[in-house]
């Protein structure tokens, strides 16, 4: 996999994933496409994690957990990086098949898309309503986003499956100090500045989250705290559509799939993440440790 000076550079950012890394790594190694290698940033990982990955020719660099930002550590691997193209992997994003980095660097060839993000698969034994809530986001057909097409919740990009023009994100680099959604506000400000970017169902991974309605919360507060800083505004009317579209995808695909009885635990969640955003963009008026302690799932933001 290693290259002196390869085309592609893979980044993988782990903290105690040795569950998940070998399947990710194996789904690397065995891609087509050869010209490429693989850094590896861990965040102190306590469990198998190193020794897993040590069994793998690719370079390992090791940060402290209080030095972690989504945003931070993403730009810090950039500058490490030796590939035109850097692929964002997160440590259970599996590449589906063989020509998964070939599919994501081809949509380059237009020299005004700066990012590309690929096709997420939700696992097979992945419950229903995370299964259909995924599918509602990463659907079949491609997408060109431009800055007249796309507005406030629309989903476009997520750095679970991503690439980007290393020398355009050294230019252009994420937020440091987010919570999340660093891939979001990166993929707003570019739309802002008239730069393309694509959605490449042919890019696919399998990834995919199990919630329950406690991590749901705290995985949509932590996203109402950083909307709260891409947005000037608190205009709520988009999300509330985009909101009540992926509501009614679940609903039908609910119906249609004979799942109908999780239609009344589908709205509970949607008013839970609603909720959640709400609590996210007013975190100002809640104390730290009521923040740290039990509404993020993100302890290490909060100082």
């Amino acid at each position: 996999m290693a290259r002196s000076n390869p085309k592609i550079s893979v980044i993988i950012l782990t903290r105690n994933s040795a569950k998940s890394i070998k399947d990710v790594l194996d789904g690397v190694r065995k891609q087509r496409f050869e010209d490429f290698e693989v850094l590896l940033i861990d965040s102190e990982s306590t469990d198998q994690t190193l020794s897993i990955a040590k069994q793998y020719p690719l370079k390992i660099i090791s940060i402290k957990s209080s030095d972690f930002g989504h945003g931070k550590t993403r730009n810090y691997a950039a500058t490490l990086a030796k590939g035109e193209f850097i692929v964002f992997l997160t440590h259970d994003s599996v590449p589906e098949k063989d020509n998964w980095l070939e599919e994501m660097i081809l949509p380059f060839e237009d020299k005004n898309v700066v990012g590309v993000y690929g096709q997420q698969i939700p696992r097979k034994d992945e419950n229903v309503l995370d299964k259909h809530f995924h599918m509602g986001l990463y659907g079949n057909k491609k997408v060109i986003w431009a800055s007249d097409n796309w507005s406030q919740g629309d989903n476009l990009f997520s750095d679970a499956n991503s690439a980007l023009r290393r020398k355009f994100l050294l230019k252009y680099p994420y937020a440091p100090d987010i919570i999340v959604s660093e891939d979001y506000e990166w993929a707003t400000r570019m739309l802002k500045l008239e730069f393309n970017l694509v959605y490449s169902p042919t890019a696919r991974v399998i990834h995919s989250h199990s919630y329950t309605l406690h991590t749901l919360f705290k995985r949509s507060f932590d996203v109402g705290v950083s909307y709260k800083t891409i947005y000037e505004t608190n205009d709520l009317r988009n999300f509330i559509r985009k909101g009540f579209e992926i509501l009614s995808f679940e609903i039908r695909f609910l119906r249609e799939s004979g799942n109908a009885k999780h239609i009344p635990h589908a709205i509970l969640r949607d008013m839970v993440r609603f909720t959640a955003i709400q609590f996210g963009t007013r975190e100002h008026m809640l104390s730290v440790k009521l923040k740290r302690d039990y509404l993020s799932a993100q302890k290490w933001y909060w100082k």
